[in-house]
C-alpha cells in the first residue's frame, strides 16, 4: 500500500515537472522539501560533468541575475547551481530554501542576516533590505531570540549598516561572509 501511495506520488511528481525546465524543477522541487521541512537539497552539478546541452540551460539561468550579482558570483566562484540550491527565487520574494549553518540562535541569525542581504543582491543588484524579512526568516528557521537579538545585531557592524527602523544595506565583507556561508552550505550537501 505505501510502495502504491509512493509510486502514484512519483508519477505526479514527474507529471508536474515534465513541462518546466531544469532551474525551474530545481527550485519546485527545493520548495516542496523546504515546505515539508525536509533537509535534504541534491548536490549542484559540476561544469565538468554537465552534458553538453546543459550548457545551453546553464546560461539561459545566468541570465536571472542581475549583471552586478554575475560579477559578484565569478569573483566568488560561485555557480547559478550553488546559488539556487540555497535560495529560491520567486516572483518578488527570496527564500533561504537550505538548511542554515550555525550552532546557535546567535550563529543562525547572524548567517540568515548575510544570507538575506544577499540574496536581496542577488535578485535586485541591490544591498538593502528591510529588517522585517530578516527577521522573518529567523522565526521560520527558529534562530530569533528576542533577548539577544539587539546585541547579534550590534556584533556584524563590518557585514551591515543600517538598523532595523530605516533597514540594512549589506557591505562587501557582508557579500563575502554570504559567499562563504553559500560555500559552506553546498559543500555540506
Amino acid at each position: 500500500m505505501v510502495e502504491e501511495a509512493a509510486r502514484k506520488a512519483l508519477n505526479a511528481i514527474v507529471d508536474a515537472l515534465q513541462p518546466l525546465v531544469s532551474a525551474d524543477r530545481k527550485r519546485a522541487v527545493l520548495g516542496a522539501l523546504h515546505f515539508l521541512e525536509e533537509d535534504w537539497v541534491p548536490l549542484p552539478r559540476k561544469k565538468e560533468d554537465a552534458p553538453a546541452d546543459h550548457a545551453e540551460e546553464a546560461s539561459e539561468v545566468d541570465v536571472a541575475f542581475p549583471p552586478a550579482a554575475k560579477t559578484w558570483m565569478k569573483k566568488n566562484e560561485l555557480t547559478a547551481d550553488a546559488v539556487e540550491s540555497v535560495f529560491s527565487f520567486d516572483h518578488d520574494k527570496v527564500s533561504i530554501i537550505a538548511d542554515v549553518p550555525g550552532r546557535g540562535k546567535r550563529d543562525k541569525s547572524i548567517a540568515i542576516y548575510t544570507l538575506v542581504g544577499l540574496g536581496t543582491f542577488l535578485k535586485t543588484g541591490e544591498r538593502t533590505f528591510q529588517d522585517d524579512a530578516a527577521r522573518e526568516v529567523c522565526n521560520t528557521h527558529s534562530a530569533y531570540d528576542q533577548a539577544n537579538h539587539a546585541a547579534t545585531m550590534r556584533e556584524m557592524k563590518s557585514e551591515l549598516t543600517g538598523d532595523k527602523n530605516s533597514g540594512w544595506t549589506i557591505t562587501m565583507p557582508g557579500l563575502k561572509k554570504g559567499a562563504e556561508i553559500v560555500k559552506k552550505i553546498v559543500a555540506v550537501e
